[in-house]
């Protein structure tokens, strides 16, 4: 995998809905029914409490006069498109987590925060327990796996796309900033085929996701 976790693409469908950690209030409301598959309130506020704890990035990101009830519906659309990429990750025999990758992402977060003791603290608040994220973490490295072996295998940049970028892109872009230093192309090629390559599959998976939401049998519950 090239990317890391706290910086995939596409965060909206990382995480499973079964991630429901021990000792919190399970709401069962249901709130949207996905090809069978129910979304309750209680997953809602789970998912509050990952995005809170950064491990979706822009998610519950605060937005200028947004209420509660718009907050969960975007939290809903997030959790219906999840549901949907599931269907098609647990089709496919594809390659699991192993378990250095899952402790690399912990690792990660717990420097993020701080170290273990804080770390562990704000597990606690969030009432998160370490089992429940790194089975989060471990579902995220498989969808990763996923998108990699449907869509950025079969990606391909050619020179051309490479030097227009370059000339039509990143140079204009030098010159706004007033950079004295520009870079040969032969510097920066490397740099710019990979954002090519993560722009092709971010598009590749959008459209890929409106595919599957279209044929879906979608119901959201007032």
């Amino acid at each position: 995998m090239k990317k890391q976790i706290l910086g995939v693409l596409v965060a909206v469908i990382l995480s499973p809905l079964a991630g429901r950690c021990a000792g919190a209030e399970v709401i069962d409301r249901i709130v949207a029914v996905v090809n069978r598959q129910i979304i309750t309130l209680g997953d809602v506020e789970m998912e509050k409490r990952y995005g809170h704890l950064g491990v979706e990035p822009d998610l519950n990101e605060p937005k200028e006069n947004t209420g509660q009830r718009e907050d969960n519906f975007e939290i809903v659309q997030h959790l219906i498109q999840q549901a949907l990429v599931r269907e098609q990750v647990q089709t496919l025999a594809g390659d699991e987590a192993t378990p250095e990758e899952v402790k690399h992402q912990f690792d990660l977060l717990e420097q993020k925060f701080g170290g273990r003791d804080l770390f562990e603290k704000t597990l606690q608040e969030r009432h998160i327990t370490k089992e429940a994220l790194e089975g989060r973490l471990a579902w995220q490295i498989r969808v990763l796996k996923f998108l990699d072996n449907r869509f950025r295998q079969f990606v391909v940049i050619l020179p051309n796309e490479i030097e227009e970028y370059y000339r039509n892109s990143l140079l204009p872009e030098l010159a706004r900033r007033g950079n004295s230093t520009i870079p040969a192309l032969a510097e920066v090629q490397g740099q710019i085929r990979d954002l090519l390559i993560e722009d092709k599959v971010n598009k590749q998976i959008d459209g890929w996701l409106n595919s599957l939401t279209e044929s879906a049998d979608i119901e959201i519950l007032k």
